[in-house]
């Protein structure tokens, strides 16, 4: 089908209900997931949960498991083999009939036997994975562990719009867990060289609308960013590059900007988040640029989000589970 991706990739997904499968792969493949295998189980009558986790944590094809599971048909043997799977490679699992009302949707949907939430995520979490609350959250951390990069810490470097988007922005980075940390000294200096009239006003969060809208300047601030130590992630809000398409040769200037999110995270080594939802601009040619950049951001692995917020939360949670796995390793090596 035209709407599956034709590639192979190294996700595996599990899920207990076929539509899930099907949101999955379409709302991930958009943004340049690519599976192994994505294999609906159903009723689980013949292979269950268990063997499923198992296959995943064995083959060589699959990096990143995600999991959509209603209900469990051994909980020892289930635990068991989350345990394996999650000390070999990273796992998100969306647990469905979490409240009564959805206990009684999956005991008419697969007839499954939902648990209590409190002994789930205590399980969940013992085992190492990682749970997360609804499809397009998993989707996210997929999208995250598969496409963002080395995740080495919470110092985070951000372009964040523009005025009032940019305190927000803030905030939002720094409930989600992240250090907005300010701007180091050596990084300072090179921008008194680079942008004498406007560097001392230069923060992190970078405001586009103190470099002017449509410029180079805020990505270049963006691009120094990215290479000092300082900063172990780079979240990019790329709306505000859309006000490149208002000049003559807008289109030029903004495809020239994209090729350079592309490369960012190849070139830094660092985790790469970058924000492009929808279109603010409802005019054809513009909304056609903005998404086409969209599509060739994902066709080049690029971690894309919707919103600024949805980022945050989910390179918050990506740099803890990161860094809980690591501590779990070296444990595992030094028992």
């Amino acid at each position: 089908d035209e709407i599956f991706p034709h590639e192979s990739g190294n996700v595996g997904f599990l899920s207990q209900s076929g539509s899930h499968a099907f949101r999955v792969i379409t709302r991930g493949g958009a943004r340049g997931l690519r599976f192994s295998k994505v294999i609906s189980y159903g009723n689980a009558m013949d292979l269950n949960e268990a063997d499923l986790l198992t296959h995943f944590a064995e083959d060589p094809d699959t990096e990143v498991i995600a999991a959509y599971i209603e209900g469990v048909r051994d909980g020892r043997r289930f635990f068991e083999a989350l345990r394996l799977a999650a000390a070999r490679k990273p796992v998100v699992i969306l647990k469905g009939g979490r409240t009564a009302a959805g206990r009684t949707a999956a005991a008419s949907h697969t007839a499954a036997l939902a648990s209590e939430q409190a002994v789930w995520q205590a399980a969940v979490r013992q085992a190492g994975a990682l749970e997360v609350s609804s499809l397009n959250e998993l989707v996210d951390m997929v999208v995250a562990l598969t496409l963002a990069g080395p995740a080495k810490g919470s110092s985070v470097g951000v372009l964040g719009g523009a005025g009032g988007d940019s305190v927000e922005t803030a905030d939002i980075c720094h409930e989600a867990g992240l250090d907005v940390a300010p701007l180091p000294q050596d990084l300072r200096e090179a921008l008194r060289e680079k942008l004498p009239h406007t560097w001392d006003w230069i923060g992190n969060p970078v405001d586009g609308s103190i470099l002017g809208w449509g410029r180079f300047e805020a990505l270049e601030v963006t691009q120094l960013m990215a290479a000092n130590p300082a900063y172990d992630l780079v979240l990019i809000n790329a709306r505000s590059l859309e006000h490149m398409l208002n000049q003559e040769d807008g289109e030029k200037l903004f495809g020239e900007a994209i090729d350079i999110l592309k490369n960012l995270g190849k070139e830094s080594g660092k985790a790469i988040m970058v924000v492009m939802g929808e279109p603010e601009f409802r005019d054809e040619r513009r909304w056609k640029a903005a998404m086409d950049a969209r599509e060739g951001l994902a066709a080049a692995g690029v971690a894309i989000y919707s919103d600024i917020g949805t980022a945050a939360r989910a390179m918050g949670r990506y740099v803890r589970y990161t860094a809980k796995r690591q501590e779990r390793a070296a444990s595992a090596a030094s028992a």
